[in-house]
């Protein structure tokens, strides 16, 4: 058996350059299609190019709108004010916020703080935060104590 020199290395070489080519399509077609599905999604976010909807499946559709079973709540819009001229700042913490401090910055007319909450009809108990500071409402009639604290309770009808 003879092996010509110049055989060896033309099979080496396209051995060489299909086993390159292969590893390159292995590579570049899933990356390709990631870098597709990628820039597609970007300018979707952007608002470069609107996406594709899917159609909705609906699975069951209810006989009778739940809203129409029972009538929304009854709101009412109920004014907090507190006369405080010297605070810096006043925040309304409440029972119908979890008592969580910062929700309801109220702001600042001449020398009142007032917000305006959209409620529905209950019983509340609320306080304010005058400049870290609780303080319960001076012109609330009812008074109560909730966490070792006084506060004021409103009722709205």
């Amino acid at each position: 058996m003879r092996i010509v020199d110049g055989d060896v290395s033309l099979r080496a070489k396209w051995g060489f350059w299909l086993l390159a080519l292969a590893a390159f399509l292995l590579a570049a077609i899933p990356s390709a299609v990631i870098l597709d599905t990628a820039r597609d999604y970007y300018r979707f976010v952007t608002g470069w190019q609107p996406g594709t909807l899917r159609q909705l499946r609906v699975r069951h559709v209810p006989l009778q709108d739940s809203l129409d079973r029972q009538p929304p709540p009854d709101i009412r819009f109920v004014e907090f004010t507190l006369a405080a001229p010297k605070a810096r700042a006043v925040i309304l913490t409440a029972s119908f916020n979890h008592w969580k401090p910062g929700l309801y910055p109220m702001a600042r007319k001449g020398r009142f703080w007032r917000l305006i909450v959209p409620l529905p009809p209950g019983k509340y108990e609320y306080a304010f935060e005058v400049d870290g500071a609780w303080k319960p409402d001076p012109k609330a009639p009812e008074k109560s104590v909730v966490n070792g604290r006084e506060v004021s309770i409103l009722h709205v009808f």
